[in-house]
């Protein structure tokens, strides 16, 4: 999800973009131009991103007690429940504006003209596309999200969770990833609040050998996609546990309940195409 910038004084006006591209997004979009990225100081994006990263962990602390102690309950508890009392939990556990159909992303680009892209209900379709009502009433996708992001810690999906805005980026559709040069962030391996997304340099040989390369704008993105996925599927585990205690307190003396039998989404039909194993069942 590297985004279509690359670096100061390239393409038009600082952009790594082509003249088309930049006539396409005007034509799209009333004649404005789209923003140019950010430039941040290494002290802003560590203040950006110590807030997200704590409610990522306490989070995919309080999402991993109510798995490892009730996965199977959740799993009964889903599959038994028709259509419209899913769409209803869905949409009490996202916040509004969550999409309805599948690919949001794409028809969200088909509908938008003169708004800002980056602001309000325009921006989400982009960053999180998969949250949506279509792919997530049928049974597999919520207990697939549910297993692996609450059985893997969140490093396991750094790599793929920056995939998943890149058609908004690429259509420039949502604000391209900050820059700045000569640092990166570190994601992979990276298992507690004080080491994930850590900024580096990238001479800093004993990590780059072994911590992918993630650039800070695009770290950042993966943060807000990770802090949005495990706050829907913490609020969706817990209304469907609803007469099961699920404050933290309690999860913390939760037994450790055996695995259910593994779900598999390559098997299933067209309307979870979507769901690869990289991105949502164990990496």
């Amino acid at each position: 999800m590297g985004g279509l910038y690359l670096g100061p004084n390239q393409g038009v006006d600082g952009w790594d973009m082509t003249q088309e591209t930049l006539a396409l997004y005007k034509a799209k979009n009333g004649g404005i131009a789209p923003k140019p990225p950010k430039f941040p100081t290494a002290a802003e994006v560590r203040s950006e991103a110590a807030p997200r990263i704590a409610r990522i962990f306490q989070d995919y602390n309080n999402l991993s007690s109510m798995v490892n102690g009730y996965e199977d309950i959740l799993r009964r508890r889903w599959s038994k429940k028709p259509e419209p009392k899913r769409q209803e939990l869905l949409l009490a556990a996202c916040p509004p504006n969550m999409a309805r159909a599948h690919r949001p992303d794409v028809s969200a680009l088909k509908r938008r003209r003169t708004a800002e892209p980056e602001t309000g209900a325009g921006r989400e379709p982009f960053m999180w596309p998969f949250i949506n009502l279509e792919d997530l009433c049928q049974s597999r996708p919520v207990l697939l999200m549910l297993n692996a992001r609450g059985c893997h810690p969140s490093d396991a999906f750094a790599l793929p969770d920056q995939h998943h805005n890149e058609f908004g980026l690429m259509t420039l559709s949502i604000e391209q990833p900050q820059y700045l040069e000569g640092l990166g962030m570190a994601f992979v391996g990276q298992r507690t609040p004080d080491t994930y997304g850590r900024l580096f340099t990238l001479d800093e040989q004993h990590l780059t050998a072994t911590a992918r390369h993630i650039p800070p704008g695009t770290g950042l993105y993966i943060m807000e996609i990770q802090e949005q996925v495990y706050s829907f599927l913490v609020h969706l585990a817990q209304a469907i546990l609803h007469d099961i205690p699920t404050d933290p307190d309690k999860l913390l003396t939760c037994p450790v309940a055996p695995e259910p039998t593994s779900l598999s989404a390559g098997t299933q039909g067209a309307g979870v195409s979507f769901l690869s194993n990289t991105e949502f069942e164990a990496p």
